[in-house]
């Protein structure tokens, strides 16, 4: 450290200090950090304001007693140097009988942390186990011979405790995991990491804990007519044949209804309702009755073979700065639109900042792209493999619509279904995108 900046002063002159008390705190390019008044006094003076920055051994205020108040340098006596000369008369004034001088009793920084922290002088420690330069280890050692410390009492700093009570922990606590009776400010920046490492640990072991594997439902051979199909589609694509159809959903009520529930629910759950999660939530309530489209096709066996499954694990498609990303959303059938949002937005945050977990990225048995978000009027996403469909969400446009016989401005959006047309025919692709089209048209049925 080479300067520091004046953060805010929080004793302010004229107001009286105890040893320990906060005077003000100060800011480097890597912490905050608090400066304690060294003996009982008043504030006599601010040397240096808030705001500004400052060279180490700047001096910032002066405190002492009231009837000291004349005697500390004006601005003009440290601009003139008055003030050093008459402390240097004061310290040399000639007098008719010579008192004798004691050592002067020095300390390092570190010592005299160690005891503020315990409200001890440190020239009292200093002459009590005779050393002119308090180390932190002689302050240990007059504690412990004065009985200070016999374990009955964890004590933290100014700052220590300050930041423990912003975060809602106790000292005591924080002295056990440390196994220390002395508690500084950076053993509470650690404890306070370790728990919020704790908690995030918990909450992807909870998402991992039902990374299981989708329970098969039934195995179906592919074969009559369903294996011309299979075979013709595998001549059309090396690895799938895949087709799209496309519907156009008015989403006028789904987007009154987003921009309504938007604050209460950012208030209450932490994030904003997404159009993401309502058509994972249609998705979701849908795709049980097209079990085709909830499947993963097996072609090295003979005949192939098409698995479909009870879980409905929804991926969603996020574009990263490091690619193409596809985590899951597990059990998307049991989950409502609000923790689907939630769910939505962290593994979307997960996926950017590249802390997915490997299982957080499996089992997928269905997925979700919205190419909206980037102003895509029409996107056909491809299937991931080896899944039958994947869904994909265009943008939303406010464009002309007809109700009642009347032209009014609607909200509108393009939902392309791109499926496996080896195993799922075009009757089936069509019903089931016209059945999750009626639900976003229809949105208070999602909220169920």
């Amino acid at each position: 450290m080479e300067e520091g900046l004046i953060h805010e002063w929080v004793v302010d002159e004229g107001e009286s200090v105890s040893v320990g008390d906060t005077v003000l705190i100060f800011e480097t390019e890597k912490t905050t950090a608090e400066i304690d008044a060294e003996e009982d006094g008043v504030l006599l003076r601010k040397v240096v304001e808030a705001g500004a920055t400052v060279t180490i051994g700047t001096t910032l205020g002066y405190i002492g007693s009231e009837s000291e108040a004349n005697d500390i340098p004006t601005e003009s006596d440290e601009d003139t140097g008055n003030g050093d000369e008459r402390t240097s008369r004061s310290a040399t004034d000639d007098s008719e009988e010579a008192t004798p001088v004691q050592p002067e009793i020095r300390a390092t920084p570190s010592a005299r942390q160690t005891a503020r922290e315990y409200g001890v002088d440190v020239t009292a420690v200093g002459r009590a186990v005779d050393v002119q330069q308090v180390r932190p280890k002689h302050v240990e050692q007059f504690l412990n011979e004065s009985g200070a410390l016999d374990g009955s009492e964890v004590r933290g700093s100014p700052a220590a405790r300050r930041i423990a009570e912003d975060n809602d922990v106790e000292i005591s606590e924080i002295g056990e995991a440390f196994e220390t009776d002395r508690v500084r400010m950076a053993d509470v920046d650690e404890y306070v990491e370790q728990i919020a490492v704790s908690e995030r640990d918990e909450q992807v072991a909870d998402e991992l804990d039902q990374s299981r594997e989708p329970t098969v439902r039934e195995t179906i051979p592919i074969t009559g007519g369903k294996k011309v199909m299979f075979d013709r589609m595998q001549t059309v694509s090396s690895t799938y044949g895949s087709t799209t159809t496309v519907a156009r959903a008015d989403v006028t009520e789904l987007m009154d209804l987003l921009g309504s529930i938007k604050e209460p629910w950012r208030e209450h759950n932490g994030v904003s309702p997404s159009l993401t999660a309502f058509v994972i939530r249609a998705v979701a309530d849908e795709i049980g009755a097209y079990d085709v489209l909830n499947a993963a096709v097996d072609d090295s066996k003979s005949p192939p073979e098409v698995r479909t499954f009870e879980d409905v694990n929804i991926g969603i498609a996020v574009d990263t700065d490091h690619g193409l990303l596809v985590p899951t959303v597990y059990d998307a059938d049991e989950s409502t639109v609000s923790k689907l949002s939630e769910r939505v937005a962290s593994l979307a945050t997960q996926a950017r900042e590249q802390s997915l977990a490997y299982e957080q990225q499996q089992n997928g048995t269905f997925t979700v792209s919205n190419a909206g978000t980037f102003g895509a009027y029409i996107n056909t996403p491809q299937i991931n493999p080896p899944q039958t469909g994947i869904l994909g969400v265009c943008t939303v446009n406010e464009e002309p619509g007809i109700v009642d016989g009347e032209i009014i401005p609607r909200k509108f959006v393009h939902l392309t279904l791109t499926y496996d047309h080896r195993v799922v025919e075009g009757g089936t692709a069509v019903s089931f995108l016209q059945d999750v089209k009626g639900r976003l048209e229809e949105p208070q049925s999602l909220l169920s």
